[in-house]
């Protein structure tokens, strides 16, 4: 959709985007200080998002991409508890874009 979709207006839309642009900038080589301040700027920013309300099935979506960007980053393979934790949120947020598809009144329509 274009530019003036209003689900990209919303709070959590725009803390989305913001976490993405530092997760790109965070994979970019930088120096020891730039990366700290990049890794400070993400906490805050991932906080506020954590702290933000979902408007609508998008805003949730959004949430939950983060979530599982975050746990398939950190997760250690060797630790069970990390591993469950992943998939139990990869497993919410498949079962999200399902009922999203089946109702398509409570969320953006994917097409």
């Amino acid at each position: 959709m274009p530019d003036n979709d209003p689900s990209r207006d919303t709070l959590v839309a725009r803390l989305h985007a913001e976490t993405m642009r530092l997760a790109v900038s965070i994979a970019s080589p930088a120096s020891d200080e730039r990366m700290n301040a990049l890794l400070d700027e993400l906490f805050v920013v991932t906080t506020r998002l954590a702290q933000a309300p979902a408007r609508d099935a998008n805003d949730l979506s959004l949430k939950l991409d983060v979530l599982c960007r975050r746990l398939r980053e950190d997760v250690a393979p060797e630790n069970p508890g990390d591993v469950l934790t992943y998939l139990l949120a990869e497993a919410i947020r498949g079962d999200h874009a399902v009922l999203q598809e089946r109702d398509p009144c409570h969320g953006p329509s994917q097409g």
